[in-house]
């Protein structure tokens, strides 16, 4: 079998990819969020990737970064989930997209993918590079009755909460105030990790964008967590991107108030699934995992993938430096 396959232009990218299933059309795998997570970095370069064949096709975003050091290219989903879509499970079709853009890959020198799939639609199917299961996420079944999916102990925070908190959606000129300084110091508090201290164009952009809406918890008036969701309309999903707390929030239980107000507003709203992720460890007794279990029963697990594309060059990185590598990592030579 012969395929097509082409990079894409942004905007090309973004009319391919609403033209999926509405299932498949999860806003934290647009083109558009790609675009906008390239902010973060600016060694990031937004890619977009289709092949097709009649009636088949297959995108696939994600960002390329040279590594100037070695005189290579890899490939990384953005932060938080990526993988492909397609349209088909056909084999015959999805091995020719394997070695098209295999093919590809070689001709931009790079020497390795890694991929973060997303949960809510196991997008691994459509991979046919190595695949294992890392931890359990979970969602809220926002169709059902909330508070019968909640464990007596979340019940107790939002209790709380209505009791001492008040909730307001806003707009991106007021998050813009609010957002940035709360996620630093927050991200101080829990010492946090190097990676986790974003820029502030990237979450301006982020805050500014029709995919995301903004949401603030205030104690007595005093703004104390503040949340950014990115919403797909089209397949009624939410997902909870980026939170902060400060001492006082945490104290008042904001974070448990805001997944049930958010929660609480798009059940009404028509939208079917809220999505919360998993813990910060693959441990089943990982203390984050743990809090998000007591919203929700419903769990699917996480899965990663990877492809070596050179695997020569990519054994002779491994030999150099081999103390300074992490080597549980398959890009074993970035900076965390």
């Amino acid at each position: 079998m012969i395929v097509n396959s082409t990079n894409l232009h942004l905007q090309e990218a973004i009319e391919i990819f609403y033209s999926f299933n509405e299932d498949l059309v999860l806003n934290s795998l647009s083109p558009t969020y790609v675009w906008l997570d390239s902010f973060r970095n600016s060694e990031l370069i937004p890619t977009y990737w289709f092949a097709n064949h009649k009636d088949y096709k297959y995108l696939h975003c994600f960002h390329i970064t040279n590594n100037r050091k070695y005189n290579i290219s890899d490939i990384e989903s953005s932060y938080g989930y990526g993988g492909p879509i397609s349209n088909t499970e056909n084999q015959e079709f999805l091995q020719a997209v394997s070695e098209e853009f295999e093919f590809w890959a070689n001709k931009k020198n790079i020497i390795a993918e890694f991929i973060r799939f997303h949960p809510l639609i196991q997008n691994h199917c459509w991979y046919t590079g190595k695949i294992s299961k890392n931890r359990k996420t979970i969602f809220i079944d926002l169709t059902k009755d909330l508070y019968a999916e909640y464990e007596s102990r979340r019940v107790t925070d939002i209790k709380r909460g209505l009791e001492r908190l008040s909730f307001e959606k806003v707009d991106s000129n007021l998050m813009l105030e609010i957002f940035p300084n709360l996620y630093t110091e927050n991200m101080i508090d829990v010492k946090a990790s190097k990676f986790y201290f974003f820029c502030k164009k990237y979450i301006e952009n982020l805050i500014s964008n029709s995919i995301t809406d903004n949401w603030i918890i205030k104690f007595k008036e005093q703004v104390v967590s503040a949340t950014i969701i990115i919403k797909s309309e089209i397949s009624k999903t939410l997902e909870y991107h980026l939170s902060a707390s400060n001492i006082l929030g945490r104290k008042n239980k904001a974070s448990s108030f805001m997944i049930h107000i958010i929660a609480n507003y798009y059940k009404k709203e028509g939208y079917s699934t809220l999505y919360l992720g998993g813990g910060r460890t693959e441990e089943e007794n990982d203390s984050l995992l743990f809090f998000k279990k007591g919203f929700s029963k419903n769990i699917k697990d996480f899965y990663i993938g990877h492809k070596i594309f050179n695997s020569e060059k990519y054994s002779e990185i491994k030999l150099l430096n081999k103390k300074t590598f992490n080597k549980n990592k398959i890009l074993f030579y970035k900076e965390d």
